[in-house]
């Protein structure tokens, strides 16, 4: 009787599980730290970091319509594995954009962090990896 291993689709939810888990490590990494220490919305202008991490936000839109309209029609289990890890990469960029942002500033304000941690949270929601059978 030959070894059966673990089929795609749960190497895949055990892959966006550890994700996921790091978006929310990266909070604990700001926090410990001392730069996410209270979260109000920004008074001052937005600088060129700060609007690049907002617009980042967009980012998760490509993933939610990549899974709407190109991962939900596709049944070959190895092509959808490699676009959900383009999704999911694309919603870690949005976490890293908000944690880099968040790291650099002279406040401890966790707005930009818990704003984009919050989107790419979502993204990985949106792109769960389903069973392409059911």
């Amino acid at each position: 009787m030959p070894k059966q291993g673990p089929d795609q689709t749960q190497i895949q939810r055990i892959l966006w599980i550890a994700l996921t888990i790091s978006i929310l490590i990266y909070g604990v990494v700001l926090n410990a730290l001392g730069k996410a220490q209270y979260l109000a919305l920004p008074e001052e202008t937005l600088s060129q970091w700060e609007l690049l991490s907002v617009a980042m936000n967009c980012l998760v839109l490509v993933t939610f319509a990549l899974n709407k309209f190109v991962i939900t029609s596709i049944k070959e289990p190895q092509k959808r594995f490699t676009l959900y890890i383009i999704c999911w990469s694309l919603n870690e960029m949005v976490a890293m954009a908000g944690f880099m942002v968040t790291f650099m500033s002279a406040s401890s304000n966790g707005y930009y962090f818990f704003l984009n941690a919050f989107t790419a949270i979502m993204g990985n929601i949106a792109t769960f990896p389903r069973d392409p059978a059911r």
